[in-house]
């Protein structure tokens, strides 16, 4: 059975997947190798581990939404280095500035401060409520 439109997401069977519901894409593509090849629509959106762009949300052409899918930077580089580098210029990396130094809320309920000097041993100190 072939589909001609997809059907509305509330008349959905939801036991169903969506290449069940959804008609394959218009072109597929095959490389010299004979593997399928899939072309991106769209970088939706990108996540960032410690300062370094790791993935980004992709949107698939002719596909629904249903099959957006995270992909790793390094794969995308290889085979769509020009979408990559446009959706980074409009979406620059941020850095996280260094930890602001906040007073402590112990410090006000009278709970002893402890630190850490290695896993054995902890040095605690008073806050200024228990004098």
């Amino acid at each position: 059975m072939k589909l001609s439109t997809p059907i509305p997401e509330h008349q959905a069977d939801p036991t169903l997947e969506p290449y069940q519901v959804f008609p394959p894409p218009p072109h597929a593509l095959v490389d010299s190798r004979g593997g399928q090849r899939f072309l991106v629509e769209r970088i939706l959106n990108h996540y960032d581990v410690k300062g370094v762009r790791t993935s980004y949300l992709v949107r698939w052409r002719g596909y629904p939404p249903a099959w957006d899918s995270l992909e790793p930077r390094a794969q995308l580089i290889v085979d769509f280095l020009g979408l990559v580098e446009q959706y980074d210029e409009t979406h620059p990396l941020r850095l996280k500035k260094g930890r602001r130094k906040t007073t402590s809320p112990n410090a006000s309920t009278g709970i002893a401060k402890c630190q850490s000097l290695r896993p054995s041993q902890k040095r605690c100190t008073p806050s200024s409520r228990d004098h």
